[in-house]
């Protein structure tokens, strides 16, 4: 809570006053040794030395930086890794198992090998169009993490006031019976995979829904502001 609310709160606040931030949406999580780090996600450019700077500062709030200093004679931490945003579809896959996942995992990329090294890349990322001739092994997409996991203490992810205030398509089961939505399910051959407090649907989803979405907005009666359906394949 500490860490969150004293260096990231920092960190946004200045953001917002020297890169002009508006709208972003960040995640906590712990890595494998523990730690916690956050991942965040915004349409503001940011140039990576200008957010290592202004976050170390932020770090530096509790003493991180000192510490880090003591230990390798110098203050330029390495703390931030930052991607750019080219690939829209790749970027909402990232977010959404970040958002979505309840236990650590140790990637969402792809697992490759070069001279014998199995290395894991973020899609989207320069190592990864670097190594493009590399052997690949198969696409990873969130390879769980064995054994115990320290949680994280407070708020587990937060975002912008303006993404905030959008207000979410509600369509309760006793106004529908969702016949459209179950027959394109069934028609596009979707798999289906229950979590906790819903049901996800996985397949094409793009290309069967350009075929039927007059029917798929019909059923879901969305007639207020500027709501889109957005879905990948």
């Amino acid at each position: 809570k500490e860490i969150t609310n004293r260096c990231l709160g920092n960190w946004l606040d200045v953001a917002k006053k020297m890169f002009g931030l508006r709208r972003y949406v960040w995640k906590a999580e712990t890595q494998e040794n523990g730690n916690i780090h956050y991942h965040l996600v915004t349409d503001t450019y940011i140039h990576h030395k200008d957010l290592r700077r202004t976050w170390n500062k932020s770090l530096e709030l509790l003493g991180y930086i000192s510490a880090f200093e003591f230990k390798h004679r110098h203050r330029n931490a390495p703390t931030e890794q930052v991607k750019s945003i080219k690939n829209v579809r790749n970027v909402a896959s990232y977010v959404a198992c970040y958002m979505s996942k309840n236990r650590p995992f140790k990637c969402i990329g792809k697992l490759i090998e070069s001279k014998g090294v199995r290395r894991e890349i973020l899609y989207g990322s320069d190592e990864y169009r670097a190594v493009n001739n590399w052997k690949e092994l198969g696409k990873v997409v969130g390879s769980i993490i064995g054994g115990y996991s320290r949680p994280v203490n407070g708020r587990l992810w937060g975002c912008s006031r303006e993404l905030s205030q959008i207000k979410p398509v509600k369509v309760g089961e006793d106004t529908h019976d969702f016949s459209v939505l179950r027959d394109f399910i069934e028609r596009a051959n979707l798999k289906r995979i229950d979590l906790d407090n819903a049901c996800l649907f996985v397949g094409k989803v793009a290309s069967e829904a350009k075929k039927h979405q007059d029917d798929i907005y019909q059923a879901l009666e969305i007639v207020a502001g500027k709501t889109a359906i957005a879905a990948e394949d």
